[in-house]
């Protein structure tokens, strides 16, 4: 059983005016057969209406035919790299999560993880700090402030 997340970039609109996201890994291509958009809306305005539990498993390749099987643990992500895609949360957010999504890793199999901070998400998915997701002093990031804003703080972060 894997509990990786595969993270996904919008990629564009299709010639059926389907919201296209690409997996930043590999050739993986989502998108929902419900919500259309014409081809001139952005990334930022087809983000607010689209969370990863419209999104679909479409295939390889832009513009192809949905195969319909359920996306998976995804997350929608922006930006061009992979640090883009790791959520930020301040001190104080990483503290009001429920104290059953948050721990200390003590596992001492893996010393390069003791002592850091861990998020469990709704899906079972155990993030490390560093790795996962990042603690800060200043302000989150878009995605997660807008978790928090639905009332999902203790939940991977969704875009809407």
């Amino acid at each position: 059983m894997s509990f990786k997340i595969e993270k996904v970039m919008f990629e564009g609109v299709d010639s059926w005016n389907r919201p296209v996201f690409k997996s930043i890994n590999n050739k993986n291509r989502f998108g929902s057969v419900d919500k259309l958009f014409s081809h001139d809306y952005t990334e930022a305005n087809v983000l607010k209406e689209v969370t990863k539990a419209d999104l679909c498993f479409f295939g390889t390749s832009f513009g192809c035919e949905p195969m319909g099987s359920p996306a998976g643990n995804i997350a929608i992500v922006t930006g061009k790299t992979e640090e883009a895609a790791i959520p930020t949360i301040t001190e104080a957010e990483y503290n009001a999560l429920p104290e059953d999504f948050r721990d200390v890793f003590e596992n001492p199999e893996y010393p390069e993880l003791v002592g850091k901070r861990t998020w469990l998400t709704e899906e079972c998915i155990l993030l490390v700090e560093g790795f996962g997701f990042t603690i800060t002093e200043n302000r989150i990031d878009e995605a997660l402030q807008n978790a928090i804003d639905d009332g999902q703080s203790g939940h991977m972060p969704k875009t809407s």
